[in-house]
């Protein structure tokens, strides 16, 4: 019993730890691989979430979501946070064995919620007009 604990504890903080050295390597790169290593890092927490229980799951990406705050750009701290909660579904939604159209609605809507998170919210806090930006761009494109 003791040794399940210990092994649940170490992996989970390996995974927050690599969590971490993926935040600062997409820090040093210049976020050119942020989107990849957001889907990479769905796979730890889906097996983590699918081989221990759900607070243990969330337990974890809470954890690595600490670790990312603090290593890591903003963006890339949001878009983490969505990567997070879809690998803590996934898992959980395979270990309770749901249909193929669960997790596809699951993740489509928590991805919908990452966006929303992403362009309205985070946008607004930093005072960006995203529309005006956007068309700012195309007008000197045409020039």
């Amino acid at each position: 019993m003791g040794n399940v604990k210990i092994r649940k504890m170490v992996q989970g903080a390996m995974i927050a730890a690599i969590f971490g050295a993926l935040s600062i390597f997409n820090t040093y790169t210049g976020s050119m691989f942020d989107i990849f290593i957001c889907y990479g890092m769905v796979i730890p927490l889906v097996w983590y979430s699918y081989t221990y229980r759900l607070q243990d799951g969330l337990l974890v990406s809470l954890i690595a979501m600490i670790v990312i705050m603090i290593t890591g750009l903003p963006f890339f701290a949001i878009s983490s946070f969505s990567s997070c909660l879809i690998g803590v579904f996934l898992g959980e939604a395979l270990k309770r064995q749901a249909s193929r159209g669960v997790l596809f609605l699951g993740t489509l809507s928590l991805t919908f919620f990452n966006n929303i998170l992403l362009y309205e919210v985070f946008a607004g806090l930093l005072n960006m007009d995203l529309i005006g930006e956007m068309k700012d761009k195309l007008l000197n494109v045409n020039n």
